[in-house]
C-alpha cells in the first residue's frame, strides 16, 4: 500500500478569476488567483514570492481594495519559468469570505 504523498486540505478550493496584487522588490506586481478557499489561494503571476514570505495582497472590490494578510506556502517553476504559488490566508476579513462564496455559487 502507498502512502498518501499529499495532506488532504482542509477547506476545498474552488476555481476562480480574481485579481490580486502584491509588492516585491520595490514593485507592485499583480497575479490571478486561479483558486480559492477559506484559508488560501493559488495565484499564477509572472513572479512568485519566495517560500513561507509573509506578505499582504490586495484584491480590487469595486471602488476599494481588500488586504489580505498571507504566507507563501509553496511555489511550482514549470520549464524554468515561475508557474504559480500557494498562499496560506491568516484571519481573512468577513469580505473575503463572501468571494470565497461567489465563486462557490458559480460552479
Amino acid at each position: 500500500m502507498k502512502k498518501k504523498l499529499l495532506k488532504e486540505r482542509a477547506f476545498k478550493r474552488v476555481k476562480s478569476c480574481l485579481v490580486v496584487k502584491f509588492n516585491y522588490n520595490n514593485s507592485t506586481c499583480y497575479g490571478l488567483a486561479t483558486d480559492v478557499s477559506e484559508k488560501g489561494m493559488c495565484i499564477s503571476a509572472g513572479v512568485n514570492l519566495p517560500d513561507n514570505w509573509e506578505t499582504n495582497l490586495l484584491v480590487p472590490i469595486k471602488d476599494d481594495e481588500l488586504e489580505i494578510s498571507g504566507r507563501v506556502k509553496w511555489t511550482k517553476i514549470t520549464s524554468g519559468f515561475y508557474d504559480s504559488m500557494g498562499v496560506e490566508i491568516f484571519n481573512p476579513p468577513a469580505k473575503y469570505f463572501q468571494i470565497v462564496d461567489s465563486f462557490k455559487s458559480a460552479v
